[in-house]
């Protein structure tokens, strides 16, 4: 989940500026602050390559700089366009470069709502400091609303920008920084406009099993050095990393089934003619029924603990169908060049139309004989 925050709208208020404080129905404080932040990120870039040649510059970010690049050209190999996307490096200081809030009322799936000029109605609001976040959740909180905070490590421009890595990303896992690359990397090769489920089911799927793909690659390397410890080392440390990312990948295929599961259960709770009261009593059973056994398979989870409502509805956008994607790419025996083709004609018919759901129009796409 790396691009929860609006970054069209970071766009509009770097070339806006104060412009948008005549016509914005937030605070000119948090315009201008975005637009601060946003522009210091861009200031500050530098290349990769500069710093990598940097004697000053650690091995261990050296190794993870180094990993970013081959990382990107292995998406690039793939059909992917990040165009000039993670060829630099900004440094951001704390532990995200941005945090999200969203809400929702206790006993309805219903995320509340910000205004923002030109862009309109969006459900969350990014905040550059973790206290003014906190604050705005303790204020829906006094009414009535459950919310959601969390940080974002990285965020796409979707090629309007040469978007930099982050110091954010960089702190991750090696894995954790290949998936990154690639999935934002998806979002500069192709976007379907107002549709985020989709896009970010799309290139969560694309991020886990290009990344995969991308470890198979680096182990069956290590096969070409000498027989002896430099290989074993190699084979070893790929294998452990190629491992990790496939049971990344079936984490987030069982997150995304039981998102959707425990959702529809409690979306028929909330519809019905049952009490608040009743509702909100009987919604923890349901939770636990559904998410349960989800935690004791991958205790390692930092989500879904309670149930909450602006939680559940973030997931189940950012995390939409990831099966149906894993369906269409073994559909197409694993082709990169036709799956990307086959995601290019769903934005083409969805913007023909834009009455039918792009997932539909996926499903109907895959349902056609082979072409």
């Amino acid at each position: 989940m790396r691009t929860i925050f609006e970054i069209p709208r970071l766009r509009i208020l770097v070339i806006a500026g104060l412009l948008l404080t005549l016509l914005s129905g937030c605070s000119p404080f948090y315009v201008i602050r975005a637009a601060y932040e946003q522009s210091r990120i861009l200031i500050n870039r530098e290349d990769i390559t500069d710093r990598i040649a940097d004697k000053d510059t650690p091995e261990g970010e050296r190794n993870k700089l180094a990993l970013v690049l081959e990382a990107r050209q292995f998406g690039i190999d793939l059909g992917l366009t990040p165009k000039h996307a993670f060829t630099q490096y900004s440094p951001v200081k704390g532990e995200a470069v941005a945090w999200v809030v969203s809400a929702a009322p206790k006993d309805e799936f219903r995320l509340y709502t910000w205004w923002f000029p030109f862009v309109g109605s969006i459900p969350y609001k990014g905040f550059f400091d973790k206290v003014d976040a906190i604050e705005e959740a303790k204020a829906l909180q006094r009414d009535g609303y459950e919310t959601w905070v969390r940080g974002t490590e990285a965020f796409s421009t979707l090629g309007w920008f040469d978007d930099p890595l982050l110091s954010t990303t960089l702190r991750n896992s090696s894995e954790h920084i290949v998936n990154t690359v690639l999935h934002e990397s998806l979002h500069s090769t192709l976007w379907v406009p107002n549709h985020v489920a989709f896009n970010e089911g799309l290139a969560n799927f694309v991020g886990f099993e290009a990344g995969i793909q991308f470890y198979q690659k680096r182990l069956a390397s290590c096969a070409a050095l000498a027989e002896g410890e430099a290989q074993t080392s190699c084979q070893t440390a790929e294998q452990a990393s190629l491992g990790r990312a496939q049971r990344a990948l079936e984490r987030e295929l069982a997150i995304s089934v039981g998102i959707e599961q425990a959702y529809q259960a409690l979306k028929t709770l909330y519809e019905s003619s049952a009490s608040t009261d009743e509702k909100l009593s009987q919604r923890e059973f349901l939770f636990r029924q559904h998410i349960a056994p989800l935690r004791a398979n991958y205790p390692e989870l930092q989500i879904l603990k309670t149930v909450n409502n602006a939680e559940i509805l973030q997931l189940q956008l950012y995390l939409a169908n990831l099966d149906l994607f894993k369906a269409h790419y073994d559909s197409v025996g694993g082709s990169w060049s036709k799956f990307l083709a086959d995601m290019a004609v769903v934005k083409e018919q969805f913007a023909a139309s834009e009455q039918e759901d792009p997932f539909t129009l996926l499903r109907k796409l895959q349902a056609q004989p082979a072409r």
